[in-house]
């Protein structure tokens, strides 16, 4: 997949749920939310289901659509809510209770809940398990984004904000191509042709995988994935002052660019899947070989 064609795809998991486009862009936008945040049909949602910062969205069959989330503090609970309504773009609400955060939901429609644990405003200071309150929301239109900042701030902030949840994903990666490992052919190249002396074995490129998704992991956001993120938007600036222009280019994006952030994250997953899925590719090839031999 080219990285022009991941910046496209945003909009998937709410797309496949029934959500409507116009509403889901305005509740990644404002919440920060990860745009291929865990999307899971409920029957009838339960308190518990409006915990830790996740929400619950209700979608009426006349295509109106309710949704609510709650934050347990010790001065008390936090609650949001957005409300798409007769066609009219979504607005977002900090009402004083779950009653009024519901109001308007039916069970007529259909319920999700969404895994939005972690979502941040993006102010300085906030961990990956702070969540904003409602003033801090109200104040990001009129207030200075802390991604304005200078590039090693934006890292930062990407980092505390998306990795943990990426890594926990690129660990699986790992651990399941160790699992695969001794499924790999060590006669055999990555094209399942006889390996030459000047080559790796399956066993090795396995290995070799696996190191690159840890770095990967390890690395984060950096200039490196910065740069293919503005070059995925044509905005990549190369030789003399090329540096200051493009970190420019890259606070613009992550000002203006809907849900940037999250594509910003997709593409630092995408090199982590490319390399899991030529694992895969080996491992298939290595069964799919066994299986002949079987006949």
């Amino acid at each position: 997949m080219k990285f022009s064609e991941i910046i496209t795809e945003d909009l998937t998991n709410f797309r496949e749920a029934g959500i409507p486009d116009e509403f889901a862009k305005k509740f990644l936008k404002t919440y920060n939310v990860n745009h291929d945040t865990e999307i899971e049909s409920v029957s009838k949602p339960k308190a518990s289901d409006f915990e830790d910062g996740d929400f619950v969205i209700n979608v009426l069959p006349n295509g109106d659509v309710v949704a609510a989330g709650a934050y347990k503090q010790r001065a008390g609970t936090h609650w949001y809510r957005m409300v798409m309504k007769d066609g009219e773009s979504p607005n977002e609400d900090y009402p004083n209770n779950s009653k009024e955060a519901i109001k308007g939901m039916s069970t007529k429609g259909k319920f999700f809940k969404v895994g939005a644990h972690g979502w941040s405003a993006g102010h300085p200071g906030k961990g990956r398990g702070d969540k904003p309150t409602a003033d801090e929301i109200r104040q990001r239109k009129d207030s200075e984004d802390a991604l304005a900042g200078g590039a090693d701030v934006i890292y930062d902030y990407m980092n505390k904000t998306f990795m943990p949840r990426m890594r926990a994903k690129m660990e699986k990666m790992v651990d399941d191509i160790y699992t695969k490992l001794r499924k790999l052919d060590k006669t055999k190249n990555r094209f399942g042709k006889t390996v030459s002396t000047m080559q790796r074995n399956q066993q090795e490129e396995a290995i070799a995988a696996a190191s690159a998704i840890e770095k990967i992991a390890q690395d984060g956001f950096t200039r490196s994935s910065m740069e293919e993120f503005l070059n995925a938007f044509g905005k990549l600036s190369r030789g003399f002052a090329s540096i200051p222009r493009n970190e420019r280019e890259l606070r613009k994006l992550l000002k203006n660019e809907p849900n940037a952030r999250a594509k910003w994250a997709q593409i630092i997953m995408q090199a982590a899947k490319e390399q899991h899925e030529s694992v895969n590719d080996m491992y298939y090839q290595s069964t799919m070989q066994g299986l002949k031999g079987d006949k």
